[in-house]
């Protein structure tokens, strides 16, 4: 009689599929982490160990869905830290700073358009 030998699962492929499946649904290492209750950057160890390769440098798309009196109203009214926004409407601490900027100076963070040069003086030389 043989006997059949159990071989145990690979507790990091288990968390890191655990973490791919929750990752595909919110869209944010953050949102994975808080809902594992581990650090960020453990979440990204599971998942690279895992052959996950969805992970976006760029961040999250802009949220059409979030109103920009939402984000003044949590930041200015209530007082709330940009982490504590990006939680409360599902977006990333940097897309709300982004909004948040946007909103009140009317400038884009990343907008890298520079101002028109002004004409030189003319030089002697050029005379």
């Amino acid at each position: 009689m043989s006997e059949v030998e159990e071989t145990a699962e690979d507790p990091i492929a288990a968390k890191g599929r655990e973490a791919a499946k929750i990752y595909k649904e919110k869209k944010s290492l953050d949102a994975v982490a808080e809902a594992m209750g581990v650090h960020e950057s453990t979440v990204r160890y599971y998942l690279v160990n895992t052959g996950f390769k969805d992970l976006r440098p760029q961040g999250a798309p802009r949220n059409e869905d979030v109103r920009d009196e939402v984000i003044l109203e949590l930041r200015d009214d209530h007082n709330l830290s940009f982490a504590d926004i990006a939680r409360e409407v599902g977006m990333s601490k940097a897309g709300v700073y982004a909004r948040y900027r946007e909103i009140t100076t009317g400038e884009r963070p990343m907008d890298r358009t520079r101002p028109p040069k002004k004409p030189r003086k003319p030089s002697q030389q050029d005379a």
